[in-house]
């Protein structure tokens, strides 16, 4: 190779590097903004949130109160009125009757999950159809894609899927958004009267899970 093309060689090499190094960058400060533009609107709102096992559906195995794993294997405990038995689902030990609330949930690359609020008087024994008629105000992942319901299902399509939801509870505005944090964009919003108290709400579709879900440390 004659030194002409060795230089022009190097040249090239030198500029894939400059853009990969560029992309790393964009993609870390894009992160970064996304986190902060989100969670830091909300930063008067923000809440502690750690879910109640005793709620928890037999097959849902809680850890350090804020993460929940979906096992085959159901777990031998005590059943109450408090126990989800039907849907895989947990609630959080926070209720909220007014005020303002945020939270975010990290789903990473699981499938068949939903989040959001339920009415703290839901059936926790019957496997009604969830629905905001019966009390549920939630986002979802299902092998077909996104939905929320308003009251009816509904696909959504987010430009990036989220591994990392925000949620922002208005009781006194009758709203429950939920943000994608991935792309620091609004998902979807829910408007509604909120007459009852309500809870955090986690739920599992029939999926095994690897990994939990994790409610994230704001403070």
């Amino acid at each position: 190779m004659d030194i002409s093309r060795r230089y022009q060689a190097l040249q090239t090499s030198h500029e894939l590097e400059a853009m990969v190094v560029f992309a790393l960058y964009t993609f870390l400060w894009l992160t970064t903004e996304s986190f902060l533009s989100v969670s830091g609107k909300f930063q008067k709102e923000l809440v502690e949130v750690t879910l109640d096992p005793d709620t928890a559906h037999p097959q849902l195995h809680i850890s350090n109160w804020t993460a929940v794993t979906h096992k085959d294997d159901p777990q031998e405990v005590p059943d109450s009125e408090k126990r989800f038995t039907e849907w895989k689902s947990v609630v959080a030990f926070q209720s909220f009757s007014s005020g303002k609330h945020y939270w975010e949930v990290d789903v990473g690359h699981q499938k068949e999950w939903c989040l959001g609020v339920c009415r703290d008087d839901v059936n926790r024994k019957l496997a009604e159809s969830i629905s905001t008629k019966i009390g549920y105000w939630i986002f979802g992942l299902t092998t077909n894609g996104y939905f929320t319901f308003n009251p009816h299902k509904i696909a959504l399509s987010p430009c990036i899927s989220p591994t990392r939801v925000g949620i922002f509870l208005d009781c006194e505005g009758g709203t429950i958004s939920f943000f994608n944090i991935n792309d620091k964009s609004l998902i979807y919003t829910l408007t509604f009267q909120f007459e009852k108290k309500l809870r955090p709400y986690i739920a599992y579709w029939s999926h095994h899970s690897e990994k939990p879900l994790v409610i994230c440390t704001m403070s």
